[in-house]
């Protein structure tokens, strides 16, 4: 327990309430980076990974639908798709650097 505590490594997030349709994140977040949900469920960091697309009302995720079984763009806003995930409290962002 000692151990496991002393190997846990702190990392932001963007908090759910947070994302928003702002210019921040459209100049911070890129279409085509990777999403990785942050969750509050025990032993878990990430709940879930997508790929950003922005749309003119806002930020939407292409991913792997449990409900849909399929890959889909999901049609409302990411901000909407978190404020329904009650275990997701944000998300953490990931740019493949090719150079």
């Amino acid at each position: 327990d000692r151990r496991q505590r002393q190997m846990c490594i702190e990392t932001e997030f963007i908090p759910k309430s947070e994302v928003k349709n702002t210019n921040l994140l459209r100049n911070t977040i890129h279409d085509g980076d990777i999403i990785a949900t942050t969750t509050s469920l025990k032993g878990l960091d990430i709940q879930h990974l997508g790929f950003a697309i922005w749309h003119k009302d806002g930020l939407h995720m292409l991913n792997a639908s449990s409900l849909h079984h399929k890959v889909v763009e999901e049609p409302m806003t990411l901000y909407k798709y978190l404020q329904k995930q009650k275990s997701m409290t944000g998300i953490r962002i990931i740019r493949l650097n090719t150079k």
